[in-house]
């Protein structure tokens, strides 16, 4: 059973780790994401907000108010805070935003977006990137099993883009 253990990444699914790290590769080769000040909302364990300011030395902030972990991690390059991110929070400057896999669970999704949009008033340029299942490709390709109930929202690439436009961003790319 060690064995087995020690063998695994820390996320336990080699093909899902994978998929993490090109989307770290992404965001940092493709779209900069180097040496700046990334909020994730919604972090979870911080685990991928953890992987993205090791990549490429930036200074992480975790939002979630389930958060269970250290304070810091990275010799204080990565902190987490307990507590939703928002309006309350328009006072620290973010070069990026990221947020995986948290608005399909957001009963109100459009009060969350326009929250981040508020929180990042300090950061005019800042970039944000969320990732949601695809409405898009579970319709495409028949996957109804991805309709679950803890799920309070799916969004075709049409209706994400048209979210993020409401509360106020300007969409560069919905893929």
């Amino acid at each position: 059973h060690s064995f087995l253990h020690d063998a695994l990444p820390i996320s336990y699914s080699i093909a899902f780790e994978k998929y993490v790290d090109g989307l770290v590769a992404h965001l940092v080769e493709e779209r900069g994401v180097v040496n700046k000040t990334i909020v994730e909302v919604g972090c979870g364990k911080g685990y991928f907000l953890e992987k993205l300011c090791s990549k490429a030395n930036n200074q992480g902030i975790g939002f979630d108010p389930s958060y269970v972990g250290p304070n810091t991690k990275l010799d204080g390059r990565l902190s987490f805070v307990r507590d939703f991110y928002g309006p309350g929070h328009s006072d620290l400057r973010a070069d990026t935003v990221v947020c995986r896999h948290a608005i399909e669970h957001i009963p109100h999704p459009m009060t969350m977006l326009r929250s981040v949009r508020s929180a990042l008033s300090a950061s005019r340029y800042a970039k944000v990137y969320f990732e949601t299942p695809s409405l898009d490709w579970i319709l495409d390709n028949q996957v109804i099993w991805d309709f679950f109930y803890e799920h309070c929202s799916y969004f075709s690439m049409a209706t994400l883009a048209y979210a993020f436009e409401l509360a106020g961003f300007r969409t560069e790319e919905v893929m």
